[in-house]
C-alpha cells in the first residue's frame, strides 16, 4: 500500500450518520475505518507509520467490530523496511463497557521490513438497535506507543509526535456498529 495510501482514511462508501454524528458501519458489507498518520521521518526519508483501524463483518451468529492498531516504516519509493523498535498500546471502547486494552513490544532493536499489528478486542453483536450505546466504538493508539525509523537515533512517543487527535492518544473516532 503506498504512503499516500495509508495516510489518508479509508472510510466506508455510506457516508450516512447517526446520532451526534457518529458515522454508521455496516458489518454485513465488511465496512472499515482505517487511518494512518507519520510519526517519525528519518534521516534518509523513511517514514514511520502509525495507523488505527476498525473492521466489521457478520456472519450467521450475528455481527462484529474489531480494533486494530498498525504500524510500519516505508520508504520514498513506498517500499516498507526495518523500523528501529515499535511498541503498541490501544484500546477498543464502547459506550457501555469503556475501554478493552491490548498492548505488545513488537520488537526493541531492529523490526523485520513488514507491517506489524495488534488487535485490542472484539465485540460482537446478535441484536440491539444499532444507534444503542453499545453500538458506540472507537478504536485508539495510546500515547506510549512508539515507532522509530531505522535510521533514527530515537524512537518517537504518539504522544510527543504532535499526531494525536483525542488527547495524547490517536482515535479512530466514534462509529456506530450496524448490521
Amino acid at each position: 500500500m503506498t504512503l499516500a495510501a495509508l495516510l489518508g482514511a479509508v472510510l466506508p462508501a455510506n457516508a450516512a450518520t447517526g446520532p451526534d454524528g457518529f458515522p454508521y458501519l455496516y458489518a454485513d458489507n465488511g465496512d472499515i475505518v482505517h487511518q494512518c498518520q507519520v510519526l517519525q521521518t528519518g534521516a534518509d526519508g523513511d517514514k514511520a507509520v502509525m495507523c488505527v483501524d476498525i473492521d466489521t463483518y457478520g456472519d450467521s451468529s450475528g455481527y462484529y467490530a474489531t480494533g486494530a492498531i498498525e504500524a510500519l516504516c516505508e520508504n520514498s519509493a513506498s517500499v516498507v523496511v526495518q523500523c528501529r523498535a515499535i511498541y503498541l498500546h490501544g484500546f477498543l471502547a464502547n459506550a457501555d463497557s469503556g475501554p478493552t486494552y491490548s498492548s505488545n513490544s513488537l520488537c526493541t532493536d531492529g523490526c523485520r521490513a513488514q507491517r506489524f499489528t495488534i488487535y485490542t478486542a472484539t465485540y460482537s453483536y446478535t441484536s440491539g438497535h444499532c444507534t444503542s450505546s453499545g453500538h458506540d466504538v472507537w478504536d485508539a493508539a495510546m500515547g506510549d506507543s512508539y515507532i522509530g525509523t531505522s535510521d533514527s537515533p530515537t524512537v518517537i512517543t504518539l504522544a510527543d509526535s504532535g499526531k494525536a487527535n483525542d488527547g495524547s492518544d490517536f482515535s479512530t473516532g466514534h462509529y456506530w456498529i450496524c448490521p
